[in-house]
């Protein structure tokens, strides 16, 4: 029984796992095939932005969603659909003659992936005790951005062996094979009547309402926003260009020393999980993360006037990335300051803020970069543009001071 129990715990949590690479592989596959898309569809970088961001916008919409569909039909269904969704819309996008049918297979696979990490999370609650969750949703974090490193040069190599079309359909095959599985091998729940509670049906309305007026939601959905979007500044959008016009370096060179932060949040990730459950904290290791964090964007701004030797960039791109990851409790102190019933719905509505800064703040991060772009001298524009960012990561460190210290257990009838 006990083995019975040990081998449905890890599937139902590996199974969504794999499905959650995917997510990631989506999220960070279109650089690697701009220039095949530009070239075959002749289409502009506005209708190719249109495309790529088209993705994040269906996830954004669906984080309440999808919670719901955690909490009330479970996350076996739910995943088993979403990636069967997320793969048809690969193999549209695969199989597009138009900008049209690459919007709708984009739409489609955001739409599907969207609900696979909230899945994870309520199969967490469910599986693993409290003291274990941010370990396992750091160790989440870390296979996950596997998915990412897959979407860059090894996707390069399938694309030059099968064509960007048809890296697409395998994914797309890959995804029906995990959709399939899933279905038939992850459970929702525990044979024991200790889980009753978790799985008890809810009210969703009443359920969204009393997360929206709790307090305690909104400092780790505001910290979320603030760790996210300001890794997404460096890491997705202009890290790559920062190296290049700052150390006369090429493209490809500079995309090495941005995979570093990558790499860091990986380690990262886990780290922070690891020690919150080994400490029984989730507090200090937030605010250590974000203190460390607000360092390293103050040195990209005032030393050497925000050029930082060369020689040291790859491990302090990698230390960004890895203190970047001081959100990885948020969802932790968003589950463990709400309701035990409403998990899926508490952590996707934490989500939404990590969506919302991953928005908002490279906006704002874009708007700067223009207006100093007048300037004309590529590092005083770096500078001017990343003193807004740093003082946005001030207001990490706010919130991680006003989040809620839960010890790692649920106290949502805590006075």
């Amino acid at each position: 029984m006990k083995s019975r129990s040990f081998i449905n715990k890890w599937l139902s949590w590996g199974l969504p796992v794999l499905a959650y690479v995917i997510c990631f592989f989506h999220s960070l596959s279109m650089g690697v095939i701009h220039e095949s898309l530009i070239r075959e569809f002749g289409m502009t970088e506005v209708y190719f932005s249109m495309i790529s961001t088209s993705y994040f916008y269906i996830y954004l919409l669906m984080q309440i969603p999808s919670g719901i569909l955690a909490d009330t039909i479970g996350p076996r269904i739910t995943v088993a659909a979403g990636t069967m969704l997320s793969a048809a819309g690969s193999l549209i996008f695969g199989f597009a003659t138009s900008m049209a049918g690459l919007v709708t297979g984009r739409l489609m696979v955001g739409l599907g992936v969207s609900v696979i990490f909230i899945s994870i999370i309520k199969i967490q609650s469910i599986w693993f005790k409290p003291h274990e969750f941010s370990t396992m949703s750091g160790i989440t974090c870390f296979i996950g951005t596997m998915g990412g490193v897959l979407a860059q040069t090894p996707l390069a190599l399938l694309i030059n062996s099968l064509s960007w079309r048809g890296a697409f359909k395998l994914v797309a095959a890959i995804s029906v094979i995990i959709s399939i599985l899933s279905f038939l091998l992850v459970k929702d729940k525990k044979d024991s009547i200790e889980t009753a509670a978790v799985n008890e049906k809810v009210n969703i309305w009443i359920a969204v309402r009393k997360i929206l007026y709790n307090k305690r939601t909104w400092p780790p959905f505001l910290l979320y926003g603030g760790f996210y979007g300001t890794f997404v500044v460096i890491s997705g959008l202009w890290g790559v260009s920062y190296m290049s016009e700052i150390y006369g370096i090429g493209t490809i060179e500079g995309s090495k020393f941005v995979s570093m932060i990558i790499l860091g949040s990986a380690f990262g990730a886990v780290a922070i999980g690891l020690l919150s459950d080994r400490i029984q904290k989730r507090k200090f290791p937030t605010i250590l993360y974000s203190l460390v964090y607000i360092f390293l964007w103050a040195g990209m701004v005032f030393i050497n006037n925000g050029k930082l030797p060369l020689n040291i960039m790859m491990i302090y791109f990698f230390a960004m990335g890895f203190f970047s990851q001081g959100f990885v409790l948020s969802w932790s102190v968003g589950k463990e300051v709400n309701d035990s019933r409403y998990v899926g719905m508490s952590v996707s509505i934490i989500n939404i803020g990590g969506f919302l800064g991953s928005i908002i703040i490279p906006s704002i991060a874009a708007k700067a970069l223009d207006r100093y772009n007048v300037i004309g001298i590529p590092q005083l524009i770096y500078q001017k543009t990343f003193v807004i960012i740093f003082a946005i990561t001030l207001s990490i460190l706010v919130f991680s001071l006003m989040m809620k210290e839960t010890h790692c257990k649920s106290i949502e009838n805590a006075k």
